[in-house]
C-alpha cells in the first residue's frame, strides 16, 4: 500500500502487525513491482471497462426500474436507492435475495441512514452484469 498520511499509514500499519500481514512475501513483491512497472495499460482497460458496466447499470436502472443510482466518481461499488419501492428494508433484503437471487451489501452496514439503500459490485463481466440488470427489472419496474 502506498499511504501518503502518515497518521493513516501508521494506523493501518499497526493493525497489519497485529495480524501478522506486515511482511509481504517474494511474489507479492514481485508481483506490485511489476505492476507499478507495467500494470498501466492493464489499469486503464480495466478503467474503461468498469466505466462501461457503469454507465450500463445506470441506463437501464434509469429507464426500467423505480431504483435510482447514485453517481460514481470512480471505483466499481454502484450505491443503489430502493426508498420509491415502497419496501421496508427487511422486505428489500428478502426480495432481493428470494425473489431476484441477488446478494448485495446492505446499506445499513455505513449506519441507519443506508436503510432503503443496497451496494451492487458492478465489477464483473458483463454477460453477469445484464443478469443482474434483468433481475433488478424484473423485481423493481418502474
Amino acid at each position: 500500500m502506498v499511504i501518503e498520511n502518515a497518521r493513516i499509514r501508521e494506523c493501518i500499519r499497526s493493525r497489519l502487525v497485529q495480524r501478522s500481514l506486515h511482511k509481504p512475501n517474494a511474489l507479492a513483491m514481485v508481483a506490485c513491482e511489476a505492476a507499478y512497472r507495467h500494470g498501466g495499460p492493464w489499469l486503464d482497460a480495466l478503467c474503461q471497462y468498469l466505466h462501461g458496466n457503469y454507465v450500463q447499470l445506470q441506463k437501464a436502472l434509469h429507464q426500467h426500474t423505480s431504483i435510482r443510482l447514485f453517481h460514481s466518481q470512480g471505483g466499481y461499488l454502484g450505491w443503489l436507492d430502493f426508498n420509491r419501492c415502497g419496501l421496508s428494508h427487511a422486505a428489500l433484503e428478502q426480495r432481493l435475495v428470494q425473489k431476484a437471487g441477488l446478494l448485495l451489501e446492505s446499506g445499513t452496514h455505513f449506519g441507519p441512514e443506508g436503510e432503503g439503500f443496497m451496494r451492487l459490485n458492478f465489477a464483473l463481466p458483463r454477460r453477469q452484469l445484464a443478469q443482474a440488470i434483468t433481475r433488478l427489472q424484473r423485481e423493481f419496474p418502474g
